[in-house]
C-alpha cells in the first residue's frame, strides 16, 4: 500500500490569495490522477515481471481512498476484496515464503500433499491441461479435488464416488486370460506417488510398480494403466525475492508526474490561469 499525498498546501494557498478553493480542488484531482499513473505503472511493472499475467493478475491494484479537496491524501494497494489476490501476489511485494494456494490447502488437509511442499502443474504431456497463461485449469482442479474426494463439509457432495472414478477410467477387459483380454484404462485414473519407496494409503492410487516416479499426482491410462503422465508435481515451498517495489513505483511516478498533474489541474479550475 502506497499514500499519494500533497504537503505544503497553506504556502501555496497564500501565495495564490483569493483562490483557496480552486487550490484544493486542484490538488485533489491531481492526488486522483496521479495515484492511478501509480497503479497503471504498477500494473506494467506485472507485465515486467510476470510471463504472460493473467487478466485477474492485472485487476490486482486499486486506488481506495480517493481524495477530495478536504481529504488530500489518495491510496494505492494490491486489493484485498477477493483473497486470492493477497494469497496470490502480496509474497511479489515483500518477499518471503509462497503462500498456499486453496486447492493446495485441501489437498494438504487431506494427506495428500505433505507439509511443507507445493504443488506445481507439470510442463508437458497427456495429462495436466494448461490455460493460455500456463496455469492448470480451474475445471481440473476441481476435478482432482473431486476425485481424491478433497472437499470439506460445505462442498462435499462435488466428491467423486468409486463409481464416478470407474467412470473416468472407463475400463475394458476383465482381466489376463480371459476372453475380454487384459484391463485397459481408455479414459484416466489419478494416483498419487510419494516418491521413491513410498506408498500412499490406498495403494490402488499408487500401486508398487509406480514407486520409482517423483512425488506429485500422476494419471495413468492404457493397458494396466501403464501408460502414466504427470499432472502435479509436489516440489518444496519456495522464498520468493521482493520483485514489485510499490513505494518505489509510487516515488518514481509522483517526482515525475504530480507537478504536472497539478499544474493542468489549476489551470482547469481558475480558466486557464495556473
Amino acid at each position: 500500500m502506497i499514500t499519494v499525498k500533497i504537503t505544503g498546501l497553506d504556502a501555496l494557498q497564500k501565495k495564490l490569495s483569493g483562490l483557496e478553493k480552486q487550490v484544493k480542488k486542484a490538488a485533489s484531482a491531481a492526488i486522483n490522477q496521479t495515484a492511478k499513473e501509480v497503479r497503471h505503472r504498477t500494473v506494467q511493472e506485472f507485465e515486467k515481471q510476470f510471463r504472460n499475467p493473467t487478466p485477474f493478475t492485472k485487476r490486482a491494484m486499486r486506488v481506495k481512498d480517493w481524495a477530495s479537496p478536504n481529504k488530500l491524501q489518495a491510496v494505492v494497494e494490491l486489493r484485498q476484496d477477493d483473497p486470492a489476490w493477497p494469497r496470490a501476489l502480496a509474497h511479489h511485494f515483500t518477499g518471503g515464503p509462497r503462500q498456499w494456494k486453496k486447492f493446495e490447502g485441501a489437498l494438504m488437509r487431506i494427506g495428500v500433499l505433505p507439509a511443507g511442499m507445493a504443488a506445481v502443474p507439470a510442463k508437458g504431456g497427456w495429462a495436466v491441461r494448461l490455460d493460455r497463461y500456463g496455469n492448470m485449469s480451474a475445471g481440473q482442479i476441481t476435478q482432482i479435488l473431486a476425485y481424491f474426494q478433497a472437499f470439506g463439509e460445505q462442498g462435499y457432495q462435488a466428491n467423486m464416488t468409486a463409481e464416478g472414478r470407474r467412470k473416468l477410467a472407463r475400463i475394458k477387459g476383465k482381466g489376463a486370460g480371459t476372453k475380454s483380454g487384459s484391463p485397459r484404462i481408455t479414459g484416466w485414473a489419478y494416483f498419487v506417488s510419494r516418491g521413491r519407496g513410498n506408498w500412499f494409503g490406498n495403494r490402488s492410487w499408487a500401486n508398487g510398480r509406480m514407486q520409482h516416479l517423483p512425488p506429485g499426482i500422476w494419471a495413468k491410462k492404457g493397458t494396466h494403466g501403464v501408460d502414466v503422465a504427470p499432472v502435479l508435481m509436489f516440489v518444496r515451498r519456495g522464498n520468493y525475492r521482493k520483485r514489485i517495489d510499490l513505494e518505489t513505483i509510487g516515488r518514481e511516478v509522483v517526482d515525475k508526474n504530480f507537478n504536472k498533474n497539478f499544474s493542468d489541474a489549476m489551470a482547469h479550475e481558475v480558466g486557464g490561469v495556473s
